[in-house]
């Protein structure tokens, strides 16, 4: 088997070639622009994060310098000293939340300020006073506890009685006595400290010194550990602050594209002009070949399980690789054949050396010019002793024997004609095949005479034919006078399959057998085979008077009756060739005649079954086997029975290339032996069924 060309084909790579010389120098320019913009763009960025960032810290730390001053001025108020002894209360209660809404109007980035007791467990707001327990729990409830050391600012996140994040700012007023207590809205300064240009997918963190107050985000609470390997980071630092800017590199991408997307518009232009043009050139310079293409892909339509490639060129040399694959098939399978055929006529008659027939069969493979010969039969005795004897005769046992050379052929239901030539001596050949046919069981073994030479091939194939139906006396002469003692059953069982399947080689190495058994035979044995074998080739009854008379007025009445059989033969030969129709016997009405797609829709239905047969169709549609085989051809043009061989291989290559065994395959087919559906195989496809299995798995594996 031949394996199909994957080439890319000459369109795609000239278009190939063609489009990486448009490609080449406009990647070349926009690299080279694309590094000059993007080292633009960062520089600009820098400048204006490194600006934005900076008025932010600057507006911050104002912040902080008011919270400071009115914190210096709330120490210099003696009503926030000791507001609750009974000498100053009201009074200093009242004069707190005065000094607190006072205030109010001059701290707009704080959202609201309270004056908290701690000693006293009281916080005063602009509004009056609430106890620390409810002040916590409603108006604003700090995530975790808070130390206050001297004078330094305590930052802690808190949420107010609106259920929003917020950050308080603690200011000690007394030692461990009171504070200040200033709430920043989150989302005020979430919205303050937004990377420039309106990007909310990095992360901010905000230092006060060395302390982190503020991060959002995908910052972590402790600010370490948010970068990935494609992030950025930014710090810019104020006296109070240090800013820290995380943001993915997306920001600087559509930056960049911003910069050059108007650039990369006119460039995208050029190429679509280009690539057009370059289109049109080869649809100009190669639509013959595509038309040339398109004519036999209508043809040849596709029908394998593989895909069809898209492009003329491709699924022309995928077409051109199932041709040569094909022809190389034909060529096997009419090898095969031809082999058969040349092994019947070794078989019928006797060869000379150095005739056509001779150098024929030296052409086609088979060794006539060997020192010994041998014809054996074989016929299986059940489907599991027999599984693998006819690979084993015809691969196995020639591969480990150079000296052996085995030739088969299909001879009946169930059994097989094996011709072994060798260079071995003749009792040396006949000792080594009986040794290893003994490996095997069989219902019936025949082993026909050793010979020395080619022309007597023919003789050690008519011994089977005596063994088969009796038995000679060592003068020649036969112990019964009894039909069975001269009946050719196998040649008599051949002819019934080579006349349902008008194979022609097969059915005149049948005749040649009877013609030799009623030369042998009494003159009453003589005319009861006559009368058989003409009712199977002409099909029709012969008058036994007139037979029987012909008997007793003619000397030579045996030589009649196989001469008469001959020219049966003869007959039946010349009307397979020249397909007769309307004239033969049976074949004027009936369904089948009028419609073949009845017949071809039966056998892909039932040939499958292990009771069909040619003979059970004809049952089936009215007809005889005969007449059904030439109206088949007549219509088809195809012998019927090479047609029901093809229908069965295509389902078994199928079924091969699953991991159902050979002898499973064999019985979903309809055959009742392995051996015969092996040999079908190999004769249909040229190689065995495990051999296009192993071709099949190698051509995949690569």
């Amino acid at each position: 088997m031949i394996k199909r060309m994957r080439g890319r084909g000459l369109y795609w790579r000239m278009l190939t070639a063609y489009l990486l010389l448009l490609f080449l120098p406009v990647i070349f320019m926009e690299t080279v622009n694309y590094i000059s913009v993007r080292k633009n763009t960062l520089n600009s960025l820098e400048h204006l994060f490194y600006t934005e960032g900076t008025k932010q810290l600057d507006f911050l730390e104002e912040q902080i310098n008011t919270l400071q001053k009115v914190t210096y001025s709330a120490r210099l108020s003696s009503c926030f000293y000791d507001p609750f002894e009974d000498k100053n209360y009201p009074r200093a209660v009242l004069d707190v939340a005065g000094y607190l809404n006072d205030q109010s109007p001059w701290l707009t980035f704080y959202s609201g300020i309270f004056y908290y007791n701690m000693e006293k467990g009281i916080v005063i707001t602009a509004k009056g006073t609430i106890y620390e327990e409810n002040f916590m729990n409603n108006y604003l409830k700090l995530y975790q506890p808070v130390s206050m050391k001297d004078d330094q600012l305590v930052f802690a996140d808190a949420r107010n009685q609106l259920n929003k994040e917020e950050m308080a700012i603690i200011v000690p007023l007394e030692q461990e006595v009171s504070c200040l207590i200033f709430t920043v809205d989150k989302s005020v300064l979430e919205s303050m400290l937004t990377i420039p240009g309106g990007n909310h997918q990095g992360a901010v963190d905000l230092y006060y010194g060395d302390r982190l107050i503020y991060s959002s985000g995908s910052a972590s609470d402790s600010g370490v550990g948010r970068m990935t390997g494609k992030d950025r980071q930014l710090t810019i630092e104020s006296s109070l602050f240090k800013l820290d800017w995380h943001f993915p590199e997306s920001v600087y991408t559509e930056a960049i594209y911003r910069s050059i997307w108007k650039q990369f518009a006119v460039v995208f232009l050029v190429i679509a002009a280009g690539v057009y043009m370059i289109y049109k050139f080869m649809e100009h310079n190669y639509k013959p070949l595509k038309e040339i293409v398109r004519n036999l892909a209508d043809k040849l339509p596709h029908k394998g399980k593989d895909e069809v490639p898209a492009d003329e060129v491709q699924y022309l040399d995928m077409v051109l690789g199932e041709l040569l694959y094909s022809k190389q098939f034909l060529e096997e399978s009419n090898q095969e054949l031809k082999k058969e055929q040349l092994l019947y006529q070794l078989l019928c008659s006797h060869i000379q050396n150095g005739s056509i027939l001779y150098n024929e069969c030296l052409k086609c493979g088979i060794h006539v010019d060997g020192r010994s010969f041998l014809c054996l039969y074989m016929e299986e005795s059940g489907e599991k002793s027999g599984e693998n004897f006819y690979e084993y005769f015809t691969e196995k046992l020639p591969a480990n024997n150079p000296e052996i050379f085995v030739y088969s052929t299909y001879y009946t239901e169930s059994s097989f004609i094996f011709l072994i030539a060798s260079d071995m001596e003749c009792r040396e050949l006949d000792r080594f095949i009986r040794q290893n046919v003994s490996a095997f069981l069989f219902s019936k073994t025949i082993f026909g005479q050793v010979v020395d030479s080619a022309d007597q091939i023919h003789d050690s194939y008519y011994s089977l034919q005596t063994d088969d139906s009796g038995k000679m006396k060592q003068n020649g002469t036969l112990e019964r006078d009894d039909l069975a003692d001269f009946y050719p059953k196998t040649s008599m069982s051949l002819l019934r399959d080579a006349v349902e399947g008008e194979q022609l080689a097969k059915m005149g190495l049948a005749v040649q057998g009877i013609r030799e058994a009623i030369e042998k035979a009494p003159v009453s044995a003589a005319m009861m085979i006559y009368l058989e074998a003409s009712d199977i080739i002409a099909e029709q009854k012969l008058s036994v008077p007139s037979v029987i008379e012909m008997a007793q007025t003619k000397e030579n009445c045996r030589n009649i009756f196989s001469d008469q059989l001959t020219m049966l033969y003869k007959r039946f030969r010349m009307e397979s060739v020249m397909m007769p129709g309307d004239s033969r016997k049976g074949e004027t009405g009936g369904i089948w005649q009028r419609d073949i797609h009845i017949i071809l829709n039966y056998i892909e239905e039932h040939c499958g079954e292990k009771t069909f047969s040619i003979k059970s169709m004809a049952a089936e549609t009215g007809t005889s086997p005969s007449n059904l085989s030439h109206y088949f051809k007549k219509c088809t043009g195809q012998n019927i029975s090479k047609y029901i061989d093809s229908v069965r291989m295509k389902r078994a290559v199928n079924l091969l290339e699953g991991s159902s065994r050979i002898a499973d395959v064999a019985e979903e087919l309809g055959y009742n032996s392995t051996s015969v559906f092996i040999e079908t195989f190999k004769r249909v496809c040229g190689i065995t069924p495990s051999q296009y299995r192993q071709e099949k798995n190698q051509l995949e594996s690569i």
